[in-house]
C-alpha cells in the first residue's frame, strides 16, 4: 500500500471513529491532550525551582510554563532575556547573511505584520523570502507594497502546499543560514540578533532553536512559554519545537527538504530529520510568539483533527527513531561485560531479555542469571540454558531480592570483568552497549552509565515521570519527574550525554575498577530498593564520579509484571518491598542486622 493510501485508510477510519461518537474517544488521550494543547497548569508540577539549573532540568521532561507566573519563573526568564543581550553583544562587526523563509496563504490582514516584525530586526543583514501560495484574498496585493529591498516575493501560481513554498524558498535562498517564520507568528525586535550570537558562540552546532510566549486574543493576552531543553527521547514523542523559533545553516538543505506529502506535521518530521544528520541545541531565550487562535499548537484552518493525527502516527513511521546513532556501526565492545540478571517468574520476559542479548553474538558478554526461587518452568529453561553454555546460573530457594542477588552475581562474575546490571524484564537494543562502555571509558569522570530506559507505547507510567510525554508513544523516562534526578544540563544542550544524580537501577554500566573502589550494594540496608541510591550516593560523592546517561541507547522496560507476581504470590512483599527489610530470621542468618533508623 502506498502512503497516499496508507493515509488515507488511516484517515478514514479516523473520521469514522469520530463521526460515530466523539464518546467513543478514549478518555485518557483525550484528556492529555487537552493538558497539552491548552497549557493547562497540569505542567506546572512540584518541581521545586529557585534558581536556573533547576528550571532547566524541569524544561527537559515539561517544555510548558502557564501563568499565573510565580516569582521564581520570572527570576528564570529574566536571566533569559539577560542572555539574549548577552549574546547580542557577542556578534562581530561582520554579520552574516540570514535568510528568512516565510509562506503565507489568505493571510491578507496579518501578512503585513509579520513582514513588519521581520524588517524591523536589529539584525539587519538578512533577506527575506515571502511565498505567496496562490492566495485567492488580497495576500498578494498587500505584499506587492513592501518596497524594502531585502524582501523578495515569490508567487505560486496554484496552491501547493507550506512544504513546496519553504523548499523552493531553500532552494533560492543566499542566505549562510536560514530561519523560518510562520502565520500567526512573530519575532521581538531582538530575535534574529540574539540567535546568531548563538551560532556564533557554537562553533559545531548545525541548528539551534529556542522558545516561544503562547498568545490568545490577537496578542494582547499571554496564555504562557514552551521551551524544551533538547530531549531526543521526548522530540521524537511529542514535538516541543516551533519552526518560527528554529534555524540552519544552509548547508543542511542540501541533504534535508520538507515533506511535501504532509499537510499538518511537516515542520516536526523536518526538525527531527535534521536532529538525525546534524548537530542540535537548545537556546534558552524566548523571543518569539505564537498566536493560539484554535488553542492548539498545530491546528491549521481546514484541517481535519483525523488528518492531524494520522500525521502524527506517520512522523513515527517515517522517522522511526532514526535520530538515534546505531553504536554497533560505529564502535565494538573491547572488554568483557558480566551482565548480572536478577529473575523473579515471568519466563516469557526473561526468554525475551536472553534472547535479545545473545542475538548480537559478542564473545565479550557473559550471562549471568541470579533466579530468586521462580516456578518449575524458569528453573527448567534456565538450567537447560546454563547446561548449554549459554549462561551462568544460580539458583536461590527463596527470594532473596534484587540486591542480594546481582551481588551473587557479581561474586562469580570474572575479576576483570565490567558489570552491566540488567532487569528480567528489559530488552537490550543493538549498539546500547557498546555505546555504554564508550563512553564509561572516553568520559574522564565517568563512574556509572545508564542508557534510556525506554517505556513502550501505552505504559501509563510515562506521564508519571515525563509529564509532556505522548503516552501514545515510546518514551525514556530515565530523566524523570519522580525522581527530580537531572543535573548540571549544559547551558546550550546539544542532547547527547546527561548528567543524573540518580538512575533506578534498571540497566547499569559499571567499569570493575569503580566497583572494586566500593564495597559493592550492601543489602543489608535495602534488600529491594536504596541500593540504587547507596551506590550513586557512594560513587558521586566519595570517588567523586559521575553518573551519565548516553542518549545514543535504548533498552525497552516492561510493565514491572515481577513486581505485580510478588505481590500476588506471599506475604513477603509486604516486607521486601514496602518496608524493603529483611525477615528476623532470614536476617540473622545472613548476618545482617536490622538498622536502627528502620522501625
Amino acid at each position: 500500500m502506498g502512503y497516499k493510501d496508507k493515509l488515507l485508510s488511516k484517515t478514514s477510519k479516523s473520521y469514522a471513529y469520530y463521526k460515530n461518537s466523539d464518546k467513543r474517544r478514549d478518555k485518557k488521550e483525550k484528556k492529555l491532550r487537552e493538558q497539552i494543547l491548552n497549557l493547562k497548569k497540569t505542567y506546572q508540577y512540584d518541581y521545586y525551582y529557585a534558581d536556573f539549573e533547576n528550571i532547566l532540568a524541569k524544561f527537559y521532561i515539561s517544555p510548558v510554563v502557564a501563568l499565573p507566573f510565580t516569582m521564581e519563573d520570572k527570576r528564570c526568564f529574566s536571566f533569559m532575556d539577560h542572555l539574549a543581550k548577552y549574546l547580542r553583544s557577542t556578534l562581530p562587526h561582520k554579520k552574516p547573511l540570514v535568510s528568512v523563509i516565510c509562506p503565507v496563504y489568505n493571510y491578507q490582514k496579518e501578512v503585513l505584520d509579520i513582514v513588519e516584525s521581520v524588517i524591523n530586526q536589529t539584525y539587519t543583514n538578512f533577506e527575506l523570502i515571502v511565498v505567496d501560495d496562490a492566495s485567492n484574498d488580497n495576500t498578494l496585493d498587500e505584499l506587492k507594497l513592501l518596497e524594502d529591498k531585502r524582501i523578495r516575493v515569490i508567487s505560486n501560481e496554484t496552491h501547493m502546499g507550506l512544504s513546496y513554498c519553504r523548499n523552493m524558498a531553500l532552494e533560492k535562498a543566499k542566505g549562510e543560514y536560514i530561519f523560518y517564520i510562520d502565520m500567526d507568528n512573530l519575532w521581538y525586535e531582538e530575535y534574529l540578533e540574539s540567535m546568531m550570537g548563538a551560532f556564533m558562540q557554537l562553533e559545531d552546532a548545525d541548528a539551534i532553536y529556542s522558545g516561544q510566549l503562547i498568545f490568545k486574543d490577537n496578542y494582547k493576552q499571554l496564555q504562557g512559554i514552551i521551551f524544551g531543553v533538547y530531549n531526543k527521547s521526548l522530540l521524537y514523542n511529542n514535538n516541543y519545537i516551533s519552526l518560527s523559533a528554529f534555524a540552519h545553516k544552509k548547508s543542511l538543505a542540501d541533504e534535508i527538504k520538507f515533506d511535501e506529502t504532509m499537510k499538518t506535521q511537516e515542520d516536526w518530521l523536518f526538525i527531527l530529520n535534521v536532529a538525525k544528520y546534524a548537530k542540535m541545541h537548545s537556546i534558552p531565550i524566548i523571543l518569539s510568539r505564537f498566536l493560539n487562535k484554535d488553542k492548539r499548537f498545530n491546528k491549521r484552518k481546514g484541517v481535519n483533527n483525523a488528518i492531524e493525527d494520522a500525521e502524527i502516527e506517520l512522523v513515527h513511521e517515517k522517522v522511526d527513531n532514526n535520530i538515534f546513532k546505531d553504536f554497533s556501526q560505529q564502535y565494538q565492545l573491547n572488554k568483557k561485560v558480566s551482565i548480572i540478571i536478577p529473575s523473579f517468574k515471568l519466563l516469557t520476559d526473561l526468554e525475551q531479555c536472553i534472547d535479545a542479548i545473545l542475538s548480537f553474538n559478542s564473545p565479550f558478554t557473559d550471562i549471568i542469571v541470579v533466579d530468586n526461587n521462580s516456578q518449575d518452568a524458569v528453573r527448567q529453561y534456565l538450567k537447560k540454558m546454563s547446561d548449554d553454555g549459554k549462561i551462568k546460573y544460580i539458583q536461590n530457594d527463596i527470594n532473596y531480592g534484587f540486591t542480594y542477588a546481582i551481588e551473587q552475581g557479581i561474586d562469580v562474575a570474572d575479576e576483570d570483568s565490567d558489570i552491566l546490571l540488567l532487569n528480567n524484564d528489559a530488552i537490550l537494543t543493538k549498539g546500547s552497549l557498546e555505546a555504554m562502555q564508550y563512553y564509561a571509558y572516553n568520559i574522564d569522570d565517568a563512574g556509572i552509565i545508564v542508557p534510556r530506559e525506554v517505556l513502550y507505547a501505552g505504559d501509563d507510567r510515562l506521564n508519571t515521570h515525563v509529564p509532556y510525554g505522548n503516552h501514545d508513544y515510546e518514551c525514556d523516562v530515565t530523566p524523570s519527574r519522580a525522581h527530580k534526578n537531572m543535573i548540571n544540563i549544559p547551558l546550550f544542550f546539544d542532547g547527547e550525554i546527561l548528567e543524573l544524580n540518580f538512575a533506578p537501577f534498571f540497566c547499569t554500566y559499571i567499569k570493575r575498577d569503580v566497583y572494586d573502589q566500593s564495597i559493592g550494594f550492601d543489602s543489608e540496608f535495602g534488600r529491594h530498593y536504596r541500593s540504587d541510591r547507596i551506590f550513586c550516593n557512594f560513587v558521586r560523592h566519595f570517588l567523586k564520579l559521575k553518573l551519565y546517561q548516553i542518549s545514543d541507547t535504548k533498552v525497552y522496560h516492561k510493565s514491572r509484571k515481577a513486581t505485580a507476581k510478588l505481590k500476588e504470590s506471599n506475604d513477603s512483599f509486604d516486607i521486601m518491598f514496602v518496608k524493603n527489610q529483611w525477615e528476623p530470621e532470614l536476617g540473622e542468618k545472613l548476618g545482617f542486622k536490622k538498622p536502627y533508623w528502620d522501625e
